[in-house]
């Protein structure tokens, strides 16, 4: 292996770990534990920011190769952009589920609140005297 096919191994490793991550956490979002939602996101997007430091690198190992070079080794690129592209492919399946996952829970937290408002509401107008008020108007 050379030093554009060991970096896009070491870009395919991370991507693991980026899908790992996500696996990780969609169980926790299942069973409607969000406490780590911030270091979720940090976590992803340090792997992220690798990995697109691995790309530039290797688009810069790229240019260093002649054109034997990389037909020499084609099979291994082939293989290992095929590897990328099916990691990619589930971490975008993923995405959607954690996208579903988060709507929901906040759509649960917003109507939540909008109930709450709706009680205090209706609490305030209890101890206001609204309620004696419109008594005393229908008597």
């Amino acid at each position: 292996m050379n030093r554009m096919t060991t970096l896009m191994n070491e870009r395919n490793k991370y991507l693991v770990k980026y899908y790992n991550l996500n696996e990780r956490e969609m169980a926790l979002f299942a069973q409607k534990n969000f406490d780590s939602l911030d270091a979720f996101y940090e976590t992803r997007q340090a792997i992220l920011d690798v990995v697109a430091e691995l790309d530039k690198k290797i688009d810069e190992s790229l240019m260093s190769l002649t054109v034997k070079e990389v037909e020499a080794q084609e099979d291994d690129i082939a293989e290992l952009l095929s590897s990328k592209d099916s990691i990619i492919e589930r971490i975008l399946d993923q995405d959607l589920q954690l996208l579903s996952l988060i709507e929901k829970e906040k759509s649960r937290v917003m109507k939540e609140y909008m109930d709450t408002n709706l009680n205090k509401k209706a609490v305030g107008k209890y101890h206001s005297g609204a309620v004696k008020r419109t008594f005393e108007q229908e008597a």
